[in-house]
């Protein structure tokens, strides 16, 4: 797309968020109202297609634990290296049958940059970026599909998969198979307080906004604590040292450990950590870059053409899989559904339920043959 087009592109795209002030367009120039120029912004809205609002498991109740275990975790979801993005943590339930389930927004390093600049350039330090997919209002959830809220721009349909989640849908991508059986609901952009968005902002960490004040007290702050742990080292230096390392070497031990037997569960025995993992990922299915939900759909699409007494009732897209909910009248129809992506797909086809006329299934589709 030449640099004409996509700022095209990026205005049609945003004029939705008018009426929330200021925005970031796909070629990263910052839009902001006349209107708005003179009063005091507090969120920016950022294209959805440069985030990626992902999922993932990360074991450990200590945040520092669990911190920094996370990029590691999510190394096979990022096609960038790991050093180059940025982990924004919207959101991780702590307790529950989802315990360690963390929400997370990553976003490379050089864009978050020219963001955070561009905005103090234009005098906006302390506002808030947020994706606008956000503007959408929160899913229902429905027994019978899924539903989702969605805002119509030119190009794309900004849709808000769940609480923490969504997505920009490109306009021609609505009549693969996943899509035309969605639930679809059309809403007008949700501009609230500061306050509502502040749980989906990308800015945190070295990214976060501090007033002058903050930054005055949040300095001296360090000094006099930097004083009061010397006081304390000098008294337990070497104790604390020493105490401390091998606290820390057993915490990234465990967390490794844990990790490993996630990735690879057939590994009943763990002797030597970093031999066993390479030997793992070296037997691993190669996988073809870039391959997401729509890639997946589109390869599949011809099969369910060809075999239209299987519907699709529900789908998922976790951990880089494509899972669906299927219904068909006969378990022949199932099978030769199968036989026909057998040679396009890697799967794995699951009977669930059987009742005169009505089969119930689950297809896992890992990846493109």
């Amino acid at each position: 797309m030449d640099k004409q087009a996509m700022q095209r592109e990026s205005t049609q795209q945003n004029l939705h968020a008018k009426q929330g002030g200021a925005w970031f367009d796909l070629s990263g120039k910052l839009v902001l109202l006349d209107s708005q120029k003179d009063r005091l912004v507090e969120v920016v809205w950022v294209p959805t297609q440069q985030v990626f609002l992902t999922q993932v498991v990360v074991p450990g109740k200590r945040k520092t634990d669990w911190m920094k275990a996370l990029p590691y975790a999510l190394e096979e979801e990022i096609s960038q290296p790991i050093e180059d993005v940025f982990i924004a943590v919207l959101h991780r339930d702590s307790t529950g049958e989802n315990a360690g389930l963390t929400q997370v927004a990553i976003v490379s390093n050089e864009r978050m940059t020219q963001w955070v600049d561009a905005l103090t350039s234009a005098g906006l330090a302390n506002a808030q970026l947020v994706p606008d997919c956000f503007q959408c209002p929160i899913p229902e959830e429905h027994n019978e599909s899924p539903k989702m809220h969605y805002i119509e721009t030119d190009t794309h349909r900004l849709a808000r998969t769940g609480k923490w989640t969504g997505m920009a849908i490109p306009h021609d991508w609505l009549t693969l198979a996943p899509f035309k059986h969605m639930t679809w609901q059309q809403e007008a952009p949700s501009f609230q307080v500061m306050e509502h968005f502040k749980p989906f902002g990308l800015r945190q960490g070295k990214y976060q906004p501090f007033s002058k004040s903050t930054a005055w007290a949040k300095n001296w702050a360090k000094v006099i604590g930097v004083f009061g742990a010397l006081l304390v080292l000098l008294v337990t230096q070497n104790w604390m040292e020493a105490h401390q390392k091998t606290i820390e070497k057993q915490q990234l031990t465990e967390a490794t450990e844990r990790l490993f037997k996630q990735m690879f569960p057939e590994v009943k025995r763990i002797v030597n950590l970093t031999a066993q993992a390479k030997t793992a990922l070296d037997q691993q299915p190669s996988e073809v870059a870039g391959v997401g939900p729509a890639q997946l759909a589109k390869a599949v699409e011809p099969a369910f053409k060809q075999v239209p007494k299987v519907e699709i009732k529900a789908f998922k897209w976790q951990n880089k899989r494509l899972s669906l909910s299927l219904e068909s009248p006969d378990n022949d129809s199932l099978q030769a559904l199968a036989g026909a992506l057998k040679n396009k797909v890697t799967l794995t086809l699951k009977i669930n339920s059987m009742q005169p006329n009505q089969i119930q299934a689950e297809m896992v589709i890992d990846g493109i043959r």
